[in-house]
């Protein structure tokens, strides 16, 4: 037997799944969590063209596992 959200406790902080009745307008797609960050310097034009960002706090290189 189904509980209806009212009923049901869930998770704290999440909302309860909406019914196909609801309208589209009335349900949350998403949430983005977006942390802010400090930037303290910049890399030079050209190295952060070869690395794809300015920002020091922002590359992270892929480096494959080694085997």
């Amino acid at each position: 037997m189904a509980t209806s959200a009212k009923e049901s406790k869930g998770t704290p902080g999440v909302q309860p799944a909406t019914t196909d009745t609801e309208p589209l307008a009335a349900r949350q797609l998403a949430r983005a969590y977006v942390p802010f960050q400090r930037y303290t310097r910049r890399f030079e034009p050209e190295e952060g063209l070869s690395k794809g960002t300015i920002f020091p706090e922002l590359y992270f290189p892929y480096r494959p596992a080694e085997k």
